[in-house]
């Protein structure tokens, strides 16, 4: 399916700003974590065991890093993926 995320910045895209979206997580935000990244290999044996059988696909979270036009993904099974985004410059 497609997937898509709005947001609204306050301030220019050369500040450091991170958008980004994920699988559901249920149970998470009770985890009392001070910080979190889906990129963080930390994290990773216990993203892939919240997988369910409606995972489709092989991208479970992505951000795009605004400054820079990095836009990066995984689906915690290898290494994060990255590529530039396209249409950036339009901004």
């Amino acid at each position: 399916g497609k997937h898509w995320a709005t947001f609204t910045s306050s301030t220019r895209f050369e500040t450091n700003q991170y958008v980004g979206v994920i699988r559901p997580l249920p149970g998470w935000e009770k985890r009392g974590l001070d910080k979190f990244s889906p990129g963080l290999s930390v994290f990773r044996q216990d993203l892939q065991q919240e997988r369910t059988g409606k995972w489709g696909g092989d991208v479970h979270y992505c951000h795009i890093y605004t400054r820079i036009g990095a836009c990066k993904w995984s689906d915690w099974e290898g290494q994060e993926n990255d590529t530039h985004w396209e249409g950036r410059d339009d901004f």
